[in-house]
């Protein structure tokens, strides 16, 4: 919002230099052409995001089957004074099907997409981050339920976005079997044969 918020700014130095009586020349011109490259550079940082959302909001939809959702990137000042939810990652309101990613962790989807074979931790959660957000819009309510239910579509879910299938398989595994036992959501019950397991064919649970 900051950005979008200054950025017309530089289009009206613009049009007051083209108003202005003064001839132009190379100085006014490219005056000018620092002002257009300056805003442009300020609309597209929101744009690129918008972008994003659009990409995030489609895969939960997907995901959710198709259930009405929209998925928003919080910036650092909206994160800020959103007190109901301040140690959260994300989290959805499952009434609407609004998903909300907190300040920082679309940074870490889109630098996951960019580059998953180098992709840290944060990085690579924010892909079950997403996937655990589309169980919630599907209708689960039960957080370990759901993180299971993400568990088992993080390998469809990666592919879906473009992950090469190697390291979606492999980061799926690397987080069911070494980061889920610590999570706060892990249970016994969520494991080939065990009670969250739903049969689905392309679980990451085949590859076990």
């Amino acid at each position: 919002m900051f950005f979008i918020a200054i950025a017309p700014f530089f289009f009206w130095l613009i049009i007051r230099e083209l108003r202005s009586p003064r001839p132009k020349n190379n100085v006014s011109l490219g005056y000018m052409g620092v002002c257009l490259l300056i805003g442009m550079f300020l609309l597209w940082q929101p744009f690129k995001y918008w972008l994003l959302e659009q990409k995030m909001t489609a895969a939960v939809h997907e995901l959710a089957e198709f259930k009405p959702t929209d998925v928003q990137c919080q910036t650092m000042g909206e994160s800020l004074f959103d007190r109901t939810r301040m140690q959260w990652a994300g989290y959805t309101f499952i009434d609407t099907g609004d998903v909300v990613f907190k300040a920082g962790w679309c940074k870490n989807f889109k630098n996951y997409l960019s580059d998953p074979a180098d992709a840290n931790s944060r990085e690579r959660y924010s892909l079950m981050l997403l996937v655990h957000e589309a169980m919630h819009v599907r209708g689960e309510r039960n957080e370990r339920k759901t993180e299971c239910q993400a568990i088992q579509r993080y390998y469809r879910t990666a592919l879906l976005l473009g992950i090469p299938e190697p390291l979606a398989r492999e980061h799926g595994l690397k987080y069911f079997i070494e980061e889920f036992p610590k999570h706060p959501y892990y249970s016994e019950e969520c494991s080939p044969g065990g009670k969250f397991d739903e049969n689905i064919s392309d679980s990451i649970w085949q590859f076990l």
